[in-house]
């Protein structure tokens, strides 16, 4: 991975796409962040992936 992972703790993020009607042009959608979770894992794993969402 790389430099100094051997000290960093994993962590899972997830945040939600908001969408409005104030984009430029027709039709367009304006996206912005909604709701975040974080949550620390012990390992990253398709499991761990899996569980959180």
């Amino acid at each position: 991975m790389g430099r100094g992972v051997e000290e960093k703790t994993p962590i899972l993020v997830a945040v939600e796409e908001r969408k409005s009607k104030d984009g430029k042009g027709k039709g367009k959608q304006k996206v912005r962040p909604g709701y975040a979770a974080i949550r620390v894992v012990s390992q990253v794993s398709a499991q761990a992936v899996k569980e959180f969402a």
